[in-house]
């Protein structure tokens, strides 16, 4: 009964489940080299967040 289920919804399951993992790694990566890096940028954190909210 399960296997019937994952062959014919396969797809969809995957589907979900990358867009998971993709909804919880881009902020992380948007934290780690972004918002908390060392460098000294010319724009401030709610700056470049205002940027890259445009485009999310």
């Amino acid at each position: 009964m399960i296997f019937k289920f994952l062959r014919g919804n396969g797809r969809v399951i995957v589907a979900i489940i990358v867009s998971i993992i993709i909804c919880i790694t881009i902020p992380l990566i948007l934290n780690r080299f972004v918002f908390s890096n060392g460098s000294k940028p010319n724009l401030t954190n709610s700056e470049w967040s205002t940027f890259l909210g445009s485009y999310i």
